[in-house]
């Protein structure tokens, strides 16, 4: 048993006091680039919600660490400070309702983002972007039991 949703805390300590910031992506999709600037090579591809660890900032351009440990450069206009999680382990349940004895709606894999709308003792209400165009989201409940 274990916690299922990682929010940058434990683990990844960011290389400097003055850049402990933590943000979430906003974009739909942002790219993940070698270097601060576009014309530097996109190394990956994160979706909404993904949060990260700040560990330098050169102009508009933030060096970011995710939740595995690799860093990357991302646009500051893509990021916000929406309080973010993402499934650190396989097989993580998502409940109708904040207990483990509620109806699992489905079980993900590791590294998928959620938006944190509350936490509560045991788990949190989520909200997981749906793919409608008008970018609702539908509110879940993480459990960490497993």
């Amino acid at each position: 048993m274990g916690d299922c949703f990682d929010g940058m805390g434990a683990g990844l300590e960011p290389d400097s006091a003055a850049a402990a910031e933590r943000l979430t992506v906003k974009a739909s999709i942002a790219n993940m680039r070698s270097g601060p600037g576009t014309s530097y090579d996109v190394l990956w591809q994160v979706e909404k919600y993904h949060p990260f660890l700040v560990v330098e900032k050169k102009d508009d351009w933030l060096k970011i660490k995710d939740f595995e440990g690799d860093m990357a450069w991302i646009h500051a206009s893509l990021l916000n400070d929406a309080e973010g999680v993402i499934t650190s382990k396989t097989n993580c349940n998502v409940r109708a309702e904040p207990s483990t004895d509620s109806r699992i709606v489905f079980t993900v894999e590791k590294g998928v983002p959620f938006r944190v709308i509350k936490r509560q003792e045991g788990g949190y209400t989520l909200n997981m972007p749906t793919g409608k165009k008008d970018g609702s989201t539908t509110p879940w409940s993480g459990d960490r039991d497993r």
